[in-house]
């Protein structure tokens, strides 16, 4: 059974809650439970402060009521103040023996090093969906979702995992984008033995993803007609 200080990251919202809610069960903790405190930013406000944690460590120093564990959840762990984060550090190290401290973020890195180094890891990144060409559906095995895959997907499969990918929150997509640019930048740095096509290429699908990013972050645009113009573009 998992326990202690725990960042939970990877996917969108609703993935990160669920996978808290199974380690909260585990603990024989309920959603809402006397020995559970959620936190989350302040109606009107865009980040978690320092004096929301102060009070949440107040909270976990408090031993169970007619329980075992008790347990914290950030929800936005990425919307903590550097003071916040700073100020939970040595609780993250040292928790009491009965407590949890569950924290959810976007990417493993949208926390400081020192507070990833402080917990259990759990990456409950999003997955994509391999067509089944037998029954030409979308079928049940699932893998990462990589720019390298999706290239290789035929047209056909490459409308099903945008509708797929559609489903999210528009922050996860982009964030999802973002991971494919990475990885086509790395692409961009590996020796290609001089073929000029291979790097042309690359630019070609940054240029495109770069785009759609913006195009998702500045404008209503529909999700799903841009993820399909962005998987059909790539090269």
């Amino acid at each position: 059974m998992i326990s202690g200080a725990i960042l939970i990251f990877g996917s969108n919202i609703e993935t990160r809650v669920t996978k808290a809610q199974k380690i909260l069960k585990e603990l024989g903790i309920g959603v809402p439970d006397a020995n559970l405190l959620e936190i989350t930013n302040a109606e009107g406000k865009k980040s978690i402060g320092i004096d929301q944690i102060r009070s949440a460590i107040n909270f976990i120093e408090t031993k169970p009521f007619n329980a075992k564990n008790k347990a914290i959840i950030i929800k936005k762990a990425d919307l903590l103040t550097t003071e916040a984060q700073n100020s939970l550090l040595k609780t993250l190290e040292e928790p009491p023996k009965y407590a949890s401290i569950l924290l959810l973020a976007k990417t493993h890195d949208s926390v400081l090093s020192t507070i990833i180094s402080r917990c259990q890891k759990v990456n409950v990144s999003l997955s994509v969906k391999t067509a089944d060409s037998d029954a030409n559906r979308v079928g049940d095995s699932t893998e990462k979702v990589t720019l390298t895959k999706l290239k290789s997907m035929s047209l056909e499969d490459k409308f099903a995992q945008a509708q797929e990918i559609a489903k999210e929150e528009k922050e996860d997509i982009i964030e999802l984008i973002e991971s494919w640019i990475r990885e086509e930048r790395e692409n961009l740095l590996k020796p290609c033995g001089g073929k000029v096509q291979i790097a042309e290429e690359a630019a070609s699908n940054i240029k495109l993803m770069l785009k759609v990013k913006e195009d998702l972050e500045k404008t209503n645009v529909n999700a799903r007609l841009a993820l399909d113009v962005t998987l059909v573009g790539l090269i």
